[in-house]
Formats: structure tokens, sequence, C-alpha cells
């Protein structure tokens, strides 16, 4: 449980609750005995004893009052100290559930305590870990099936790179939530492991999969999707691999021992003995780079219910692109189609099964996988400064800090981030600024392994999280590249977050704000700035980082943002280094984010996006933007479909109209809250239509659930039934239209009521915002 959440809320619950007696009690009093002048003499001493605060800072002298917030947010953030904190950071290991994560818990604890922040706490739970077994650790081998020798051993440890470096933390080969096992079998290459590609494998090839191990390169869907096809296609094991085309594109290939040939000196490339590594051309003795991300089945935000649905029950290891060359170039059976050939030089035939080799002995692979399932406690950090006029509603900003292996882009650099903005608003709070709204930092345990942490403190506190939360704002990646701004949020936050941009001077010279840099660099053609030449905002995130359950399930307003690299310069779908040995310092200061300019950017703009909701007497959310958004995904997703439909007596009118009320009742909204003469003077009027604000996103959530996915309620956004690593609009009719591919019929009416969910949902979401709403 949350030590002390409780405890404060009632706190100010009863706080405010006293402070509104006292003014009716003032008010009667003063009605009878004084009188008319009195009374309004009572009314404004009402008003002003309660904007102050029980926990207010002691009164700072004049001068530091004059400060403005967004100064000190600008001045007190600097790369030096950026710089000196992700060096100590990347020192030790942070693999939840082990030894460092607790300790690491402690630092932070005593480093926010000494920020002056009003309560500092750590909050632990007993959650399922999935951990190596470090006595008989997983293994990958090619064997003779007759004797069972191994005849080639694949490589899982990282081998350290620069002189004098270890390998901190990473376990070798563990794809958590893989579950133990051994496989002994012959070998068919599946692509990408996407749905299709096993269905031409069964269709069009004939190939009878079952109980065989699948090597798939990794890329375009989820690893753990990946694993969840080749199960449901009865695979025995899954092997999973960064082919070179994917993820050392700009660069020659090559299947042996030999260094790669860099084709392209000004960039990094990768070395044969990682997964999928960078090397810094300009120093060629350290290839910085990327190991395969040790994802297998490591999403399901939800860790008790969802994950119980989903947990694979075959075995899948992660190994680099040149043993995985060593298996594929040794492979039997027809070539694949072009659209599978990657970058190595082998055939990329399917298999199944080795061709005959010198020695006429039958070989197989083995995969032995030994993981196990343990609980054990994960360990939250909480910072809390609590709000002087609203402090029952809740900006809240979190990170997770543990790591699968090194973890400096994941996720050491935005624990850096968190501390700078703790010991920022500490600071200001010191000095007499405390917010209007409560604002609670949050340190999460049990990231990588499927938002463990913050799935289970929401969980334990989920009714006043969404009932309360004005927003969720995830540090996550700060900086895997140095180009520009990848955002995903909200609608509802959309105008904040640019608004913020607009108050950060631009770590490029070329560009005044970082706003101005964000919107002239979109970081892929198929992400261009708006028509309107606002930088592009995504609105579905994905169902794997602590966001989601935020977002998708207790419907709380969310933004995450990352600086990232040019997809035209270097197309690939994600940082290279992702949990990997090489995800380190040299690289983050070489390649991601040479002189932290992004990182001290987008931490300021953190800092002015938190200032802005924290501070700011209405809510700055643009209910506008949320019914324009709308309006294009029904245009865009679903009138195309209209005639089609039709024929399943399937309509959407009645949707398209609730649209349009939306749409109206959001203007008429915004244009009798712009009428308002005297808001700031209204605590009442504030509070109402900060009410209203709130209650969109929530608007459009519903308590049961999509069908397939009930731990998804947000019936507008949600991650991709096929891929949980990319998020979808309209989820629920995704799902239905995907099982209607599938041939499931019955799947007709799934879609249907999911068309008259979202109508109504958008028609409540309406009625929330009109002044006389027609029940």
């Amino acid at each position: 449980m949350m030590r002390g959440f409780d405890s404060i809320e009632s706190m100010n619950a009863d706080s405010v609750l006293v402070k509104r007696q006292r003014g009716s009690k003032r008010y009667v009093v003063c009605a009878i005995i004084i009188g008319c002048a009195f009374f309004l003499v009572g009314i404004l001493i009402g008003y002003f004893s309660r904007a102050q605060h029980q926990h207010s800072a002691p009164t700072p002298p004049p001068e530091t009052l004059r400060l403005r917030p967004i100064d000190l947010i600008l001045t007190s953030i600097k790369e030096e100290a950026i710089r000196d904190s992700l060096r100590q950071y990347t020192t030790e290991s942070s693999v939840a559930g082990m030894p460092g994560t607790a300790k690491l818990a402690q630092k932070i604890l005593t480093k926010w305590k000494g920020s002056g922040l009003d309560r500092v706490y750590i909050s632990s739970h007993k959650v399922p870990l999935s951990l190596p077994n470090q006595s008989h650790p997983n293994k990958v081998e090619i064997i003779d099936s007759l004797t069972g020798e191994a005849v080639y051993a694949v490589q899982l440890e990282e081998p350290s790179l620069r002189p004098g470096e270890t390998n901190i933390g990473g376990p070798p080969g563990l794809n958590p939530f893989s579950p133990a096992g051994e496989v002994n079998a012959d070998v068919v290459y599946a692509n990408y492991g996407r749905l299709e590609d096993f269905e031409f494998l069964k269709k069009k090839l004939s190939l009878d999969i079952s109980g065989k191990i699948i090597i798939v390169r990794l890329g375009r869907i989820y690893a753990g999707n990946k694993v969840l096809n080749a199960q449901e296609f009865g695979a025995g094991a899954v092997i999973l691999y960064p082919d070179p085309a994917e993820f050392s594109p700009p660069f020659q290939p090559h299947t042996d021992n030999e260094p790669v040939n860099p084709t392209n000196p000004s960039g990094p490339t990768n070395p044969s003995s990682s997964t999928a590594d960078l090397y810094d051309n300009d120093n060629h003795e350290y290839p910085d780079g990327w190991w395969i991300p040790a994802t297998g089945i490591r999403k399901e935000p939800l860790y008790v219910i969802s994950r119980e649905e989903k947990m694979p029950k075959i075995p899948c290891i992660s190994i680099s692109f040149e043993d995985a060359a060593h298996i594929l170039r040794n492979l039997s059976g027809p070539v694949s189609p072009t659209s599978w050939h990657g970058g190595l030089y082998v055939d990329y035939k399917t298999g199944p099964g080795f061709q005959p080799n010198d020695n006429n002995t039958d070989l197989q692979v083995r995969v032995s996988v030994t993981n196990s399932v343990d609980k054990r406690p994960i360990h939250n950090v909480f910072g809390i400064i609590t709000g002087s006029v609203e402090p029952d509603r809740y900006v809240i900003v979190g990170h997770h800090r543990d790591t699968i292996s090194r973890g400096t882009v994941e996720s050491h650099a935005g624990s850096v981030a968190l501390d700078q903005l703790v010991a920022t608003y500490g600071q200001l709070l010191q000095l007499g600024h405390r917010p209007l709204r409560t604002i609670i930092f949050c340190s999460w345990d049990g990231g990588v392994q499927g938002s463990l942490g913050s799935s289970a403190w929401l969980q334990d506190n989920f009714q006043l999280v969404s009932q309360r939360a004005v927003a969720y704002l995830n540090i996550g990646v700060m900086a895997d590249g140095n180009f520009t701004l990848k955002a995903v949020a909200s609608p509802l936050l959309q105008s904040s977050l640019y608004e913020a941009a607009k108050q950060i001077h631009s770590p490029d010279n070329k560009y005044e704000s970082l706003y101005d840099l964000w919107a002239d660099r979109p970081f892929s053609k198929l992400e261009s700035s708006d028509k309107h030449g606002e930088p592009k905002v995504l609105y579905s995130a994905d169902g794997i980082g602590d966001y989601s359950s935020f977002y998708y399930s207790a419907g709380v307003s969310i933004a995450s943002i990352t600086a990232t690299f040019d997809r035209e310069e270097f197309p690939t779908e994600s940082y290279p280094l992702y949990h990997t040995a090489y995800d380190s310092v040299f690289a983050y200061e070489n390649f991601c984010d040479p002189g932290y300019k992004f990182t001290k950017a987008l931490t300021q703009m953190w800092g002015a996006c938190i200032l802005k909701l924290a501070n700011t007497s209405t809510i700055p959310f643009q209910v506008s933007i949320y019914s324009k958004v709308l309006n294009h995904l029904v245009e865009k997703d679903l009138v195309h479909h209209k005639t089609e439909w039709s024929k399943h007596g399937i309509q959407i009118g009645d949707l398209v109209s609730a649209v349009s009320r939306f749409s109206n009742a959001a203007a008429s909204f915004e244009s009798r809250l712009a009428s308002e003469k005297d808001l700031k003077n209204s605590l009442l009027k504030q509070r109402i239509y900060n009410d209203q604000l709130m209650a969109v996103e929530r608007a459009f959530v519903d308590p049961t659930g999509l069908k397939q996915r009930p731990f998804l309620k947000h019936t507008l956004f949600g991650p991709s039934i096929t891929d949980e690593a990319s998020g979808t609009t309209f989820p629920g009719i995704q799902d239905a239209l995907h099982k209607i591919d599938q041939g499931e019929t019955a799947a007709w009416n799934d879609l249907m009521r999911e068309i008259e969910k979202i109508t109504a949902k958008t028609l409540m979401a309406a009625k929330l915002l009109e002044q006389s709403p027609q029940l």
C-alpha cells in the first residue's frame, strides 16, 4: 500500500471542509449580527483565509517572490549537473528484484528528502518477477540430435568492448516471463513472426511448425506478440534476433568473426559479437552498440489479471545476429520470399531443419531456458508537494528507474531528469512558490518487466487517482537522439506541450525555441507537422509503458516525450542500444545527446509543463482539440467503411451526429470560459470548470473494458491487439475487425456494439461540457 497517501488526502479534505464550515458560520453570524456591510467583509476574509494553506512554507523575502517560477526552472537545470548525476547512476546495476534497486531507492529517498518537499517516502509491493537462474544459465546450442552433444554454443554474455569497462547487471539471454523449458527441435525461419508470416508458412508452403523452434527477426511488431503468435501455431520455442537490415542498415553486414566494415564512416555501426550494436567510427576499438532488447514477454501493464491471460507457454530467448547467421545459413527447405530477406549473407531459407553436412550428422537446435518467476519486493519512491487551493487534484510525474542492463537511455537519464525536477520544485517551495494543485513525483520500480511498480500503486489507489488526477506526465526515454521530439499525449494536453516548448531555448542555435525546432523537424515523413505547421503529436500510446494503465484504465490524460533521432538518416524503428550492455554513458555523450543539450531542454520543458498544469487556476485542457481529433479519426478510420458495414446492418450516422454535438459543446464551453470576467476571484467557478475539463477524458472510458481485452477501457485510444508496442484508434472496433478478417462472422455483432458504445460515450462527453444539457 502507498503509505501516507490516504492520510494526506484525508487531511486535505478535512482542512477544506473545516475552512468551508468556518466560512459558513462566519456568513451566518455576520448576516445576523453585523449586517450586509460586515457580511461582505466576512466573505473577503473567508476567501483570503481559504487561500492560505497549513503547509505553506515560511514567508520568504519579497525579492524571492518576484522571481517567476519559470525563470528558476530555466536557470537551475544545467548540463553539468545532468552529466555528473548520469555518470553516477550508471555505476551500479538496477535490475528489478535485485539488491541494487533497493539500494538505489534509498539513495533517491535521501536525495529527495534533502530537496525540501512536503513528504518523501518509499512504498513497497511484492510482485512476480522473472529472474535468471545464476547457477544454470540459459543456453542456445546446435547439437547432434543422436548424441545430444553440442557442436556450437551461442554466446549469451555481452563482452565488454571498452578497455577497463565492465558489463553491468545484464542477465544474459533473459527475456522476462519466458517460461523455463528445454526444447530440441528443427528450426523454422518465420520472418518477423507476424500472423501473416505464420499463415504463409502454413498455407503457402504447407509447413508444419508444431513443436519446431522458430527463429524470427525483431521489428515490425512487439517481441511479445511474436511469441504469442508462434505459440498459437504450435511452435515449441522462439529465438529472437536483430537482423542488420533493420538494426544496422547503414553498414555492411557479415556472418563471420571479422569486424564489420562500415560503409558510412560518419555514423554509428555495430559489431558482430553483439545482437545489435553501434560502432563509434571515430574510435573503432569501442563498437558502442546494441544487443537485442531482452523484451520477450515483458508487456501487460496490469500485472495480475492481464498477464495471466497472456503469459507465454513456450520458451523464448534472444541471440545476436552473428549467432543467428550460424543457424540461418545452414537451414534447408525453400528460399523465403524476397521481402523476408534481411541483411545477413544467407539465403534465408525457411527450413525446417538443417542441410546435410560434411560429417553426416543430423543437427538440431537446443533451447534451454531456466528462468523462474518469484515474488520479490519492488520499491517505489514518492515525493509530494501539497497544493494550496486544490490539494485534492494531482499532477503526477513518473519515471521507472529499473533497467535490464546498463540502462543509460532506458532508464537512468530519466531518473536524472526526475531528480532535477524534484530539486527545482523543492527550491521553489522553499522560496514561497507553492503550486495550486498537488504534485506527486514517482520513481517507479519494476518498469522493465511490465510497469509493475506503477500498476501496483495505481491498483491500490485506483479510486483516488481515477477521480482526482489531472494528468500523468511520463518521463521515459529522455534522448535516444538529438534531432527532434517525439510526443505521445492525450489531445487535451497538446496545447500545454506546445506552450511549454515555446518557453524553452532551442538546443540547436538554428532555432529560437524548442517548439520551433520540433515544428520544423518531423521525426519521420509519416509523422510530419500538420497543415497548421504545428508539431505532430501521437494520441495512441503503446501498451507497455507506465502511462498505459493511467490512460487506458483510469482515464487519466497522459503525455510522454522523447528527444529522438532522424528516421530518414537512420531508418530503424527504435533506438538501437535499447536494453543492451552498450547503452552506456559513452554512447549517450557521443551519439545520443552530445553536450546534454536535448536532455536539459526536455527536462526544462517538463518543468514548464508541470508548472502550467499545477499552477494555472483553470486546468489548461483544450477541449476543442479533442473534438477536432475525434472528428478527424471518424472521417479517417470509419467513414470509408460505411458502405460495407451497412450490408451487415451497421450504421454510423448516430456516431457522426454525436461527434458533431461534442464539437459544438466544446466550442461553446471554450467560448463561455473565455468570456468569464472575474474567474480568478471565484474559486467555486474555477472548480466547476475544472470538474468539466477533467471529466472529458474519463467520459470515453468504459468500465467493462474491451470485449477481448477487458483491462483496456478507453474507447478511443489503445494498443494494437496484434502489436502491443504500437497504438491504435478505436481499439474495440479494431479488435472486432481483426476477428472479422479471421473469418469470425459473429464479430459483426461485436463491431455494432462497439460503435454504439463509442456513440454513447461521445454523447456523454458532450453533455458534460454543455451548460444546460438535455438529459
